[in-house]
């Protein structure tokens, strides 16, 4: 009873959040079953919940790796059900296509999955290979069959092969024939296909910067002490730190106690500084999930698509892929709201003002909380951080960003200078929540980390 509660619990945490991305949620799974010899999905219920993908498919799963192909699986004739088609092709991908080793498990997470579900095919009549070439769409599959030997490319591969005779000379010598075999007449054979990607950001810090594992994750954040619950008015945004847990996540906690309620909220914007790789500008994270302890967070790309309508965004992948100011507010979204949707973004080499003109519109947003990264001094002594820190606090409670240029040392300077000139001009409150620093957990007062939480409302 027990194990059929926990696969049912696992489906229901699946789908709970995904509509488009339901097959490349399938397919990943189902590669992550292999390394956990243990089924991860419980086909019944999801037959049960979507009852469509019992109907016949052809499907084809690709893997991606930093771009390049990692493995393509899948049939051509709708064989099997649509969801044993994913997982079935998604698994011989990894793990049975002949060109590629097999996938490990450390690769798992920067696989870029994609899920192809084709349409009948329609044989192509064509006289000889110059009417065929009038007769090909690009943006369709091509099947080609001579006698026993057959080869087919996704329309994928027309961006690699634009050419139309280098295009079929490549498939001709997949299908093991002589480049030119047109001359020959096989028999061509169109199609079309639904695309479906799915690409998640893995946790990079877990078990480092905080728990692994979802119960002891849990367990953490529930032992935080909780000061007196302040009466506010709907958050707008959050300064959070973005230390270890075991520094600073009992701060931060202070501030991120405020989402359970605030169903209005539909999503969270955490804006934080780029430590490890320099850029000018912003870059938003475009993945389709942020992988959390206790489950994925749906990344907002609909969101995104509307500020990038207003806003140069880069997307500075490596940047995303190192930075922990962004990963470690995951879990402590997941944990009060995992519905919640999310958007990283990162800024660098930035101009306070440019970063503000971001915040004021989505502090005009009733619907989008903001969270800014940043922890405050760093290794000063004891008297010296807390002399610093209260520069920050004091301009922070003051929204007065003049007072920051008297020492404040916050590594996410440019975040709080730009969220004081958007509050003040929105009219909005600030009020700080704890102050705390790393001398609380080292009883070392020489080097200590300033952490403060605060709320704007």
């Amino acid at each position: 009873m027990k194990t059929i509660l926990t696969l049912f619990l696992l489906t229901l945490s699946l789908f709970a959040s995904y509509d488009a991305k339901l097959l490349d949620k399938i397919a990943y799974k189902a590669i992550e079953e292999e390394f956990a010899k243990k089924p991860l999905i419980n086909r019944d219920v999801v037959l049960e919940y979507f009852p469509e993908l019992s109907q016949k498919a052809a499907v084809f799963v690709t893997l991606r790796k930093n771009g390049r192909l990692r493995g393509c699986v899948g049939s051509l004739q709708p064989d099997k059900g649509l969801l044993y088609a994913v997982i079935d092709n998604a698994k011989k991908a990894a793990f049975g296509d002949s060109r590629f080793k097999p996938v490990t498990l450390d690769e798992l997470k920067h696989l870029t999955i994609e899920v192809a579900v084709l349409s009948p095919l329609r044989e192509v009549l064509y006289k000889d290979s110059a009417d065929l070439r009038k007769k090909i769409d690009k943006n369709n599959g091509i099947w080609l069959r001579l006698g026993d030997k057959s080869a087919t490319y996704l329309p994928s591969v027309w961006s690699e092969l634009q050419d139309f005779d280098a295009f079929f000379a490549s498939l001709c010598e997949k299908a093991s024939l002589q480049k030119g075999c047109l001359a020959e007449h096989p028999k061509i054979y169109a199609y079309t296909v639904k695309k479906y990607s799915y690409n998640v950001k893995k946790m990079q810090k877990a078990g480092d910067f905080y728990p692994k594992w979802c119960e002891e994750l849990q367990e953490t954040i529930a032992s935080y002490p909780l000061k007196e619950r302040l009466p506010t008015a709907l958050p707008r945004a959050f300064v959070v730190p973005h230390a270890g847990y075991i520094y600073s996540a009992k701060t931060a906690n202070e501030a991120y106690r405020y989402i359970k309620d605030a169903q209005e909220i539909e999503r969270v914007v955490v804006v934080a500084p780029s430590h490890h790789v320099a850029f000018k500008g912003l870059s938003v994270l475009e993945v389709d999930a942020y992988e959390t302890p206790c489950g994925e967070l749906t990344v907002d790309k609909k969101y995104i698509a509307e500020l990038k309508k207003s806003f140069r965004f880069l997307y500075e992948k490596k940047a995303h892929k190192k930075e922990h100011a962004g990963e470690v507010q995951m879990p402590l979204i997941h944990y009060y709201r995992p519905d919640m949707k999310v958007v990283e973004i990162l800024y660098s080499q930035i101009e306070s003002a440019t970063l503000a003109r971001l915040l004021e519109r989505l502090l005009r947003d009733k619907t989008t909380l903001v969270v800014i990264s940043s922890d405050l001094s760093h290794y000063h002594t004891l008297k010296e951080a807390n002399r610093l820190d209260r520069i920050c606090i004091d301009a922070l409670e003051r929204k007065n960003r003049l007072i920051l240029k008297e020492g404040c040392e916050a590594c996410g300077y440019r975040g709080i200078e730009a969220l004081i000139v958007a509050a003040r001009k929105l009219g909005l409150h600030v009020k700080i929540l704890d102050y705390d620093t790393s001398y609380s957990y080292t009883k070392t007062s020489k080097s200590v980390v300033g952490y403060l939480s605060a709320i704007v409302y």
